[in-house]
């Protein structure tokens, strides 16, 4: 949150601000519209008050994905989780993962506040022209922000580009198209970026919400890439459209802003791999260490507490646990540095129930072991999945405090192993608040963050909402749909995945290049895999409509309807299970959950649709 030396009082942060003059209180205490505009740091007071309404960034989102299961949904904590897998919600009782809907206009309101300000005001003679572009360049992005937010929930929603008076009708408020929405986004941008780099800059001179330069192109390219993808399209926005911004986004942010993955190797006891690394990093307004983060905002969640090792009781509760649809994505890799799907892509799994696995013969000849399901993989797999058998990172130096993560004595030594399976420390089976999948979430793990104590984190850390990896990503799919040849396709994939610690996706598979359709499928496989338990995968699969596919045969590579997969938990004696029990390695259908066509989009509050009859619900609800 931007932080500025004056803050406004809260008579003047809670006015509503008329048009009308005549309706400007000024004889009672409160302060008027106009005598914000008169004051430099009143003005600043006000620009501050525009940044609080984005909803947060919370892992929790992955449990309403094909990405995880969240374990709370068995209990009464997980209520909301439990009712949205089973299709048991509706506009009056929404329960997906949020329902920012009042307070995205609220933001919206302040921003239109300020920018009418700013151009209808005289301002005061110590508010310098930089000033003037800087702020109106922050408050701009910050309204694209806010409606891009609420677009991609809802689809098209009212445009509101002026203060509301007392008066106003809301009875005859309309609903934009998601497209009509995304050009004024757009626009807003646009004219965010009209303020030269020297006043509206690429670095944050502040704090770690600060709006730079970046985020305005970030944000054009997530909203032309949803316009033009299946879901969204009505010729508004083509597939060159959105190429051709998504690829200004790279270029400017390259070029100009200087953004790069972030590539830096950590200390062994620190994380696994650089990706790892990046996600732990401290926020850095300055950007002298992470180049790679666009927009950042608000603290960070405590993932040891929330998705951790129940068993402990200084733990709540698993959390989103990754489902075996999510593991299966990761690719091994062989001794020589080539990589290879674990499964057979066409036909992953065979048997009459369609649970067991068929392995690639190209990964088994290249060395992959099936005893050894987790070893070698792509590196993300180990900065992101927890699993069972995994050393925990010693992160207190008390060998007795890591050996209680482990059930008997044989298995107490020091270390302190992940015992997922039945009769195991960390999934007892005595309460419904384990891990039902077989793995739990590792992404945002620090050393420092002491599984045991449950020790505060130190220095400050920020929940990632955009990043240069994304726009990257959003470039290669978009290309890949317009111009499918095009060498910007592998120049910047490969960045990617060499950052990862992976060879080009074609050097293992040479014969899909240039292949539109070919290329899709592991495009949209990467995405699952670099930014899994980000909020992307909601949004993706619903956009591309493959939400609704129904995986009934183990054979569809998408779908948040069907079965739900996992390992064993539940499998083996529990009094002599073992990290060897072959048991907890069979897959199993745990769930079968429940997508309605409705579920593409969130339901306008009810309290909304009886205010504003013009307001048309969302189908299905």
């Amino acid at each position: 949150m931007k932080k500025y030396v004056i803050i406004l009082a809260a008579a003047v942060l809670g006015l509503v601000f008329s048009c009308n003059d005549k309706l400007d209180l000024t004889t009672d205490g409160r302060i008027s519209r106009g005598e914000i505009f008169q004051d430099r740091y009143k003005i600043m007071g006000w620009l501050n008050g525009c940044y609080n309404y984005c909803p947060g960034v919370s892992l929790t989102r992955a449990g309403y994905t094909d990405e995880t299961h969240h374990s709370d949904a068995g209990t009464s904590n997980g209520q909301n989780y439990y009712n949205f897998y089973q299709g048991a919600t509706s506009s009056g009782s929404w329960y997906g993962p949020d329902n920012p809907w009042e307070s995205l206009f609220q933001g919206i309101r302040k921003c239109n506040i300020f920018i009418t300000g700013m151009q209808v005001n005289t301002l005061p003679g110590n508010v310098t022209q930089k000033d003037k572009e800087q702020w109106m360049g922050e408050a701009y992005t910050m309204r694209a922000l806010y409606y891009w937010q609420l677009v991609k929930r809802y689809g098209g929603v009212p445009i509101i580009k002026e203060e509301l008076g007392v008066d106003h009708d809301f009875s005859s408020d309309r609903r934009a198209t998601f497209n009509e929405c995304v050009k004024f986004i757009i626009e807003d941008c646009r004219a965010a970026l009209e303020s030269p780099a020297s006043s509206f800059p690429w670095t944050a001179d502040q704090g770690d919400n600060n709006v730079t330069r970046g985020m305005a192109y970030a944000i054009m390219s997530e909203a032309v890439l949803y316009a033009a993808s299946p879901k969204w399209s009505d010729g508004t926005f083509s597939w060159e459209d959105a190429a051709k911004i998504t690829g200004e986004a790279v270029d400017a942010c390259m070029n100009e802003g200087g953004y790069v993955l972030y590539k830096t190797a950590p200390a062994a006891d620190v994380a696994q791999n650089a990706y790892a690394y990046f996600h732990i990093l401290l926020s850095d307004a300055s950007r002298s260490t992470d180049k790679e983060t666009i927009y950042g905002y608000g603290g960070r969640q405590s993932v040891w507490r929330d998705a951790g090792l129940p068993s402990n009781d200084r733990m709540s509760t698993a959390g989103p646990c990754p489902t075996q649809e999510q593991v299966d994505a990761y690719e091994f890799v062989a001794p020589d540095g080539e990589s290879y799907p674990v499964l057979d892509l066409n036909t992953p799994y065979i048997g009459g129930d369609h649970t067991k696995p068929n392995y690639n013969q190209q990964a088994l000849a290249a060395g992959y072991d099936p005893q050894d399901p987790y070893a070698s993989l792509d590196p993300r797999f180990y900065a992101s999945i927890n699993y069972n058998h995994r050393v925990q990172l010693p992160y207190s130096d008390d060998a007795g405090h890591r050996n209680g993560f482990n059930m008997y004595a044989s298995q107490q030594d020091g270390w302190g192993r992940c015992e997922l399976y039945f009769g195991g420390k960390s999934n007892s089976g005595q309460s419904l608040n384990y891990s039902m999948t077989g793995f739990l979430t590792q992404k945002r793990v620090v050393a420092e963050a002491d599984f045991y104590t449950r020790m505060t984190l130190p220095g400050k850390y920020v929940s990632i909402y955009i990043r240069y990896a994304q726009i990257l990503l959003d470039y290669i799919e978009a290309l890949n749909e317009y111009d499918p040849t095009n060498p910007d396709i592998q120049k910047y994939w490969d960045d990617i995945r060499k950052r990862a610690g992976l060879p080009s996706i074609f050097a293992t598979y040479p014969d899909i290049k240039g292949k539109q359709k070919d290329q899709r499928e592991y495009i949209l496989r990467e995405r699952q895999i670099e930014l899994n338990f980000e909020g992307d995968r909601y949004y993706t699969t619903r956009r591309r409509l493959l939400s609704e596919t129904v995986a009934k045969a183990r054979t569809d590579k998408y779908g948040d309807a069907g079965s739900v997969w996992g390992l064993s938990v539940r499998g083996g004696d529990p009094k002599t299970n073992n990290f060897k029990s072959t048991e907890f390695y069979e897959p199993v259908a745990f769930e079968q959950r429940v997508f309605k066509k409705a579920y593409y989009l969130f339901p306008i509050p009810q309290s909304e649709t009886d205010k504003s009859p013009a307001l048309v619900q969302n189908p299905g609800w």
